[in-house]
């Protein structure tokens, strides 16, 4: 395009040399020079004209807005957080985060994280709205996977779907959480994942440590199980073990 342009204005440069010197109204002008300096105007005109429409054009812009439309698209309910931890849509519905940390963050998970990114759970595993039983001004966490609010105690059971959350019981008092694993309600004991252990309740210790292990009169129990000392020896290693055996001692 450029090159029929310079083309077209050397033949008009070429044609009004001539005529300035046959009618003499001026001096006679190499058509060289002339050539060239009109191509260079031409040049730097086109070049000002083709910046200033890059500039106005929009499709410059479009990557700008699609990252835009990306990062708005990955809040399309438009969750917005509580100050108890739960999340709200625009809706109201009220929604459990199941990875609190990673929540409107898939785009900087890797791994396995990132085949297990947060999901809001908006029911009990019963069906139940969790609209319909949570107060959310009482909500809170009271270790490992257990909440409570005014009213109830809930378990939300992991999975890398996100899981269930479940109504752990409606009795919320006299409940302590033993470690990070274990806890006491009245004069039961449950493990967060594997639920409640026939376990005996006087003797019973949790690790500090090594918060996967306790152990009662009858035994050990290793993530919620009953194992005995030769596996626990064998799984944690002597040094690890001894370590474990005179702290559950004092």
């Amino acid at each position: 395009m450029l090159r029929l342009i310079n083309s077209s204005w050397k033949n008009i440069a070429i044609f009004k040399t001539q005529i300035l010197v046959k009618n003499r109204t001026v001096p006679s002008v190499e058509p060289i020079v002339a050539i060239d300096k009109l191509t260079k105007c031409t040049l730097t005109i086109f070049i000002l004209s083709a910046v200033i429409l890059g500039c106005n054009n929009p499709s410059h812009n479009t990557a700008n807005d699609e990252n835009k439309e990306v990062k708005s698209q990955k809040n399309p309910s438009g969750w917005k957080i509580l100050e108890c931890g739960l999340y709200i849509d625009a809706n109201g519905e009220i929604g459990f985060p199941t990875r609190p940390d990673y929540v409107f963050k898939e785009d900087e998970l890797e791994g396995e994280d990132k085949m297990c990114p947060n999901k809001f759970i908006t029911i009990l595993y019963d069906s139940i709205s969790l609209n319909k039983i949570i107060d959310t001004n009482t909500f809170r966490s009271l270790g490992a996977s257990f909440y409570v609010d005014k009213n109830n105690i809930y378990n939300h059971y992991t999975r890398c779907d996100g899981g269930n959350l479940y109504l752990f019981s409606e009795d919320t008092s006299d409940f302590e959480m033993l470690n990070n694993e274990f806890a006491r309600h009245h004069s039961s004991i449950y493990h967060f994942r594997s639920g409640k252990l026939d376990a005996d309740i006087e003797t019973f210790k949790a690790s500090s440590r090594f918060t996967s292990v306790a152990r009662d009169k009858d035994g050990y129990f290793q993530f919620g199980e009953r194992v005995t000392k030769e596996q626990l020896k064998r799984g944690m290693g002597i040094e690890r073990f001894i370590e474990l055996e005179k702290e559950l001692r004092n």
